[in-house]
């Protein structure tokens, strides 16, 4: 028989190898959070809210089937009607929500709009970093606009191609704007997390300010929840459109006050003709689809489609990290999952939870 102790040390090992070749490294918030407090939600029971509790509790073990997630929170007309922790994990525990970063970083461009930080979503990029475009850059470059990032419309070239030549370099930004674009800015869709790190340093640069700042200040204050943790690049700059760190119920909260025109408890916090536009798809194609997803779209850092037959609008993150927000149920639904694997298997787990929603929470809906 094999000896037990060595199954455990090898596969420890493995993991550590896994952790530092994917494309982030992982970190223990437990400390950053050892006094916080999740927002209290007002809970109730499914029943009250339209689930068939039976069919909704085989949700749940199907949840736990999947083994890679974590955490899987259902928020119904307002209240938490459904909360689970899987694999060790609890409530106040942060997660890292890899690229649901992203909803939260298109938010905080609404903020500097709205209070003028930023004049105009057509604004070139230029306007914000002369010194970092300067007269021997790319003339295409330049032409970018803040639109273009909000829309991943700016030529910069995929994950898949990019993103790792981005992380693994001393200087991410110099890396970005030193690669050749790959079309027109505003000429096609390229998802892309170096174009959100860039927008995050233009954003950084029109409020001239610290950015958590300014999201404590505008939204998370506001909401009265914390994020435990926002990864810098080497300069110092937060990582754009990425790694974020923050319990579910908090993630939660987030998804429901965009589902109610960003306001909570009567106060706007969210400006609700920004929220609008962020929901416009602005990709081309059609009749994309993604395992369960169907007619998929993209706004402004937002997920857009159908699943199940229904419009959602939805925060996404490598590996199963999503904010659902079914605007016709007022039904909001996250999920955390493993985060520190290869792209194959995040899509994998992503479409695992799509499915699963698909698949046992809607018709769980009576």
């Amino acid at each position: 028989m094999i000896d037990q102790k060595l199954i455990i040390v090898f596969y420890l090992m493995s993991l550590v190898v896994l952790i530092n070749t994917c494309s982030e490294t992982s970190t223990n918030n437990s400390s950053l959070f050892a006094n916080y407090t999740p927002y209290e939600w007002e809970t109730d029971i499914p029943q009250n809210h339209g689930f068939d509790p039976e069919k909704l509790e085989l949700a749940v073990g199907e949840a736990l089937l999947k083994e890679y997630i974590h955490s899987l929170l259902i928020v119904k007309d307002g209240k938490l009607v459904l909360e689970e922790y899987f694999d060790g994990y609890e409530m106040e525990e942060p997660h890292i929500v890899r690229s649901v970063s992203k909803s939260f970083l298109s938010v905080l461009v609404g903020f500097a709009l709205v209070d003028g930080s930023i004049k105009s979503l057509d604004d070139s990029i230029h306007s914000y970093i002369p010194d970092l475009l300067t007269d021997e850059s790319n003339t295409k470059l330049k032409k970018i606009t803040i639109r273009n990032l909000l829309e991943m419309k700016a030529g910069i070239k995929r994950d898949h191609e990019f993103y790792m030549e981005v992380v693994n370099s001393s200087n991410w930004i110099n890396t970005i704007l030193e690669e050749d674009l790959v079309c027109d800015p505003g000429a096609e869709y390229h998802y892309s997390t170096a174009s959100t790190h860039l927008l995050a340093v233009v954003l950084s640069r029109a409020i001239d300010g610290d950015l958590e700042e300014y999201l404590y200040e505008k939204l998370l204050d506001p909401m009265n929840i914390e994020i435990a943790e926002w990864e810098k690049d080497p300069q110092g700059n937060y990582f754009g459109g990425n790694n974020m760190h923050f319990v579910p119920r908090d993630l939660a909260l987030f998804g429901q006050v965009v589902l109610d025109n960003g306001s909570l408890n009567g106060e706007q916090i969210i400006s609700a003709e920004w929220l609008e536009k962020s929901f416009v798809n602005s990709r081309n194609e059609k009749n994309l689809t993604w395992g369960e997803l169907n007619n998929i779209g993209y706004g402004y850092l937002w997920w857009l489609g159908e699943l199940g037959g229904y419009n959602v609008r939805m925060a996404i993150g490598h590996g199963g990290q999503f904010i659902i927000i079914f605007p016709e149920f007022r039904l909001v639904i996250v999920t955390t999952s493993e985060a520190y694997i290869y792209w194959d298997k995040a899509d994998q787990q992503e479409r695992g939870v799509l499915k699963l929603v698909h698949d046992f929470i809607i018709p769980a809906l009576k």
